[in-house]
């Protein structure tokens, strides 16, 4: 095994191609000739024609299509086994279908060898055509040996006869003209019959063999009768009469005479068994999507088979008669691999994990079972890995373990927000409710000043930690673009290299976009990246982003760009640059400017999705050696009143009135606070800790309350719980919803309720009474 079986190829192999479309044989022969380039490929564009031309050459291998006109793959591969001089030729079957269990059934009865669907593996399709080629140098040596048989039979006939005499393989004699056939002592106990009937009809002895085998035995003999080959043999089965079958071998040679055939039969149902066993084995290891490694005692590999080659990188050539530390990685120290071997020069097997390291340098992670194998006499005579790639499953594994980790920091982060925000409503509240008995110049005043600056600052926290916690979007929802940007700058400036400096001039605007938080994130950083390959790692990239308002239309890589309010994201980099014919195929999934093995073509394939998604459009301009700059165009939208930010220099007195408002909140102090603020401004006010309480008060008197404000999270029943239990006794009442929840999500399920706006915690004195005012006077004027 120290030399394989490429490296005996020689120009004579010849592959047949049959496919009814050109470029399908044009794509498969430049694919062969790329690894085997001693191959000769033949091929043709018709079933009939493939036939002809197979009888004709006789390649050592044909490749042909299933789907095509006239006659499929099915019935070609039926016509080239049936036909004599194409019976042996190892056939691979090729198809687009969608690869089910019926289609490979119907192409191993049709008599293929093999079978691959496309699109095609193309380490799966070189190493079916390397076992393709062995079959038939297999092939190639029986019939030389056969040749070499004949002869030696021939030119001793007599010897042949005394020799059989002596043997346990029976002799029979069939005379051409009367189709007699005579069977000896032997032949009749392999068929179990007495010797009464050794003289008998052919067509007796045809129909003990199998149904499958007669047209077989038919042919064979027809062939040698007909002078087509130089001696008769066939491998068939034949009914015994106690109903079992027996695998039969026929040999036989035509006497001095020419008038009669004198041959043997053997009993080989044993062999043919064992090996029918040994190739079902074979078949099932060579396509395994495990790696299987087979050493000798000296841990020399003498077998791998093409799943070892697909994940390794090795061939053949490379890996047979080394050892597996070719494979070493570094990453296991010197007493792991001691103990492994200790394991198996004790007898046992050995299981595990091991990292090892591809012909390219990467590394993989395998599950793998490494046992000695032993003979009759229990000595080790070999030892067998059975190794799978479990690398991907690890990624997935660790994946998923990092997502869970975020959605439990997510929640912890929602938590710590609620209960924070109810602290600073606290803070804040207190700290305007004091300013308001102090004048504007005291020193009390500023410290008060200073305090509620802090606690807007805390405020501001609050909401990037609950940003950063969203590792999972429930789908695009309205969306602040600046502070995604600022998330994305954030990610930039630690992962890219320190060699490129970026830019940035984003401002903060009033609108929003409608979008995935997390997929617009991916753009900015998508673009980014691109632009820093494209400088080759090195200099500067200018970043902008800021709100625009198109007068015109323009031109867009997605078409026109309607005037309108637009968030605009450009992306400017002074590299490499693009032709026109490059910025055609941009875009395109998997198209890169870049060498083989940097960048995956995607990035600005995503960019273009994205944009597509979010109804946006893009511009890009490019020169070769000027660089390149790419516009994003994302449609914006107003911001609502409820998500507007604090301004703690709002200094315009909020108007009050004499209306009656019931206050529901589980924290005591943010009742006193609203009870305060409120109590200033003209209003009756009723507060209460619990919302059971709230609805028993309510219940009382339906109408005596103009205003319900309720926090979302009570405890035993929610705001919105209550909020429906309240329209029931008076469908009429505004009802408020505050939550110390920034990242609430489908804020439309609540208003879909009845219930009239939602309010976010800490509120701003003035902000909450401007709104509260406004909804009391809508609720006067209906």
């Amino acid at each position: 095994m120290s030399q394989t079986h490429a490296d005996n190829l020689t120009k004579t192999d010849t592959i047949l191609i049959v496919d009814d479309t050109e470029d399908n044989i044009q794509t498969l022969s430049i694919l062969i000739q790329h690894h085997l380039p001693h191959i000769n490929i033949i091929s043709e564009l018709d079933s009939y024609q493939g036939f002809v031309r197979a009888k004709q050459d006789l390649p050592d291998g044909i490749i042909c299509d299933i789907n095509m006109p006239f006659m499929n793959g099915y019935e070609l591969t039926e016509m080239l086994r049936n036909n004599d001089s194409t019976s042996r030729v190892p056939i691979l079957i090729m198809t687009s279908q969608d690869p089910d269990v019926n289609i490979k059934i119907n192409s191993l009865e049709a008599g293929a060898d093999d079978f691959i669907s496309r699109p095609i593996d193309e380490n799966e399709l070189i190493a079916r055509i390397k076992v393709m080629l062995r079959i038939s140098n297999v092939e190639k040596k029986l019939r030389r040996s056969n040749e070499n048989l004949k002869k030696d039979l021939q030119n001793k006939e007599a010897q042949l006869s005394i020799i059989l005499q002596n043997t346990k393989e029976g002799f029979w004699e069939y005379d051409v003209k009367s189709q007699r056939i005579i069977l000896d002592h032997n032949c009749l106990n392999i068929i179990q019959e007495d010797s009464i009937m050794s003289d008998l009809h052919l067509e007796w002895w045809i129909n003990r063999i199998h149904p499958n085998h007669q047209t077989l035995f038919k042919q064979e003999l027809h062939k040698y009768q007909n002078g087509e080959a130089e001696y008769f043999q066939a491998e068939y089965q034949v009914l015994t009469s106690s109903g079992n079958w027996e695998w039969i071998w026929s040999r036989a040679i035509f006497s001095s005479d020419n008038h009669r055939l004198i041959g043997t039969h053997r009993v080989i149902t044993d062999n043919k068994t064992e090996y029918i066993k040994n190739e079902q084995l074979m078949l099932a290891i060579e396509h395994t999507t495990e790696t299987i490694v087979i050493t000798d005692l000296q841990a020399k590999i003498i077998y791998a088979n093409p799943a070892f080659e697909k994940v390794t990188g090795y061939s053949q050539s490379e890996y047979l008669g080394k050892n597996p530390s070719v494979l070493k990685s570094g990453e296991h120290t010197d007493s792991f691999y001691k103990q492994i071997w200790a394991t198996l020069l004790s007898g046992k097997t050995w299981e595990g994990r091991i990292i090892n390291r591809k012909k390219d340098g990467s590394l993989y992670t395998e599950e793998a079972v490494i046992s000695p194998v032993v003979d009759k006499d229990g000595q080790a005579i070999n030892y067998i890995g059975i190794k799978k790639d479990i690398t991907d499953s690890l990624i997935l594994e660790n994946r998923l373990a990092y997502s869970e980790k975020m959605e439990a920091v997510g929640r912890l982060a929602a938590g710590i927000a609620h209960d924070f925000n109810n602290l600073l409503g606290g803070i804040i509240g207190f700290s305007e409710i004091s300013q308001m008995y102090t004048e504007e110049n005291d020193r009390l005043n500023k410290n008060l000043n200073m305090i509620l600056k802090a606690s807007h600052r805390a405020q501001g926290l609050v909401k990037r930690l609950v940003l950063f916690s969203q590792t999972n979007t429930t789908g695009q929802k309205m969306s602040n673009p600046f502070e995604i940007m600022q998330k994305a700058l954030e990610i930039l400036k630690k992962s890219l290299p320190n060699t490129i400096s970026i830019q940035a001039n984003v401002i903060e605007g009033e609108a929003l976009i409608k979008a995935d938080p997390d997929k617009i994130h991916d753009l900015i950083i998508n673009l980014c990246t691109n632009a820093s390959e494209s400088s080759n790692n090195q200099g500067v990239i200018e970043l902008r982003a800021n709100e625009i308002n198109l007068t015109q239309q323009l031109d867009g890589i997605m078409g026109v760009i309607n005037p309108g309010a637009y968030y605009m994201i450009q992306a400017k980099d002074f590299g490499s640059g693009m032709s026109d014919d490059t910025l055609k195929t941009a875009f395109d999934p998997f198209f890169t400017t870049q060498e083989v093995g940097k960048g995956t073509g995607l990035g600005l394939a995503v960019v273009f999705g994205i944009i597509k998604e979010h109804q946006g459009n893009l511009r890009v301009k490019s020169e070769v050696g000027e660089g390149s700059e790419f516009t994003v165009y994302l449609p914006t939208h107003k911001k609502a009143i409820n998500d507007s930010e604090p301004e703690t220099d709002k200094k315009t007195p909020a108007k009050g009135g004499d209306e009656k408002i019931l206050f529901i909140d589980d924290e005591q102090s943010i009742c006193h606070v609203f009870e305060y603020l409120f109590t200033d401004l003209g209003y009756t006010i009723t507060t209460t800790n619990n919302s059971d309480d709230a609805l028993e008060l309510f219940r009382k008197n339906p109408n005596y309350y103009d205003l319900i404000i309720s926090d979302l999270s009570l405890p035993n029943m929610n705001g919105l719980e209550l909020a429906k239990r309240v329209f029931k006794l008076n469908r009429n009442i505004p009802f408020i919803l505050i939550t110390g929840q920034h990242d609430l999500q489908d804020q439309n399920k609540y208003l879909n309720e009845g219930v009239t706006a939602i309010l976010h915690k800490p509120f701003i004195k003035n902000e909450i009474a401007i709104e509260v005012r406004n909804i009391l006077d809508l609720r006067s004027k209906e």
